[in-house]
């Protein structure tokens, strides 16, 4: 069978695709990181949250209740910039896995137009095979026509 014209465009489309899929399950590790921090943290701020409303039935602490706040604050900060790289994240493990879908097509096209192409090829053989074997038998029976006219004589 013929070489494949594309072979080594597929190789490279093939190699581009596993990049980009490596790429996108990286992206979306991080992302799956990010938002089980975020889920941690919006857990911890629950849990101070209760801690509090729990706490003002006790005797009255000024400098307990002042880092609470702090520690609040810093749980919360925390937390924005969690959800804003969460979204960062989002949107890069969505742009990724887009690009892995083109890069999945452009190989798929590539097979289809190799098997098109072998298929092809099999059909000329066949039919190269075909046309040889017609004219063998039209050989063998030019050849006995001739034998039986000779036959005759």
């Amino acid at each position: 069978m013929a070489q494949f014209r594309f072979e080594t465009l597929l190789k490279i489309r093939e190699s581009e695709r596993d990049s980009k899929k490596d790429e996108y399950l990286d992206a979306e590790n991080r992302r799956l990181a990010c938002a089980a921090l975020l889920d941690s943290l919006g857990r911890e701020l629950e849990a101070l949250q209760n801690e509090s409303r729990n706490s003002r039935v006790g005797v009255f602490n000024p400098q307990l209740i002042a880092r609470n706040i702090d520690y609040r604050e810093k749980i919360v900060a925390k937390f924005e910039e969690t959800l804003r790289s969460l979204n960062s994240l989002t949107e890069e493990a969505e742009r990724l896995n887009q690009e892995l879908n083109e890069a999945i097509k452009e190989v798929k096209v590539l097979e289809n137009l190799k098997e098109r192409e072998a298929e092809r090829s099999l059909d000329e053989s066949r039919r190269r095979h075909n046309k040889e074997m017609d004219e063998i038998a039209g050989r063998q029976k030019e050849l006995e026509r001739r034998r039986g006219g000779d036959d005759e004589s």
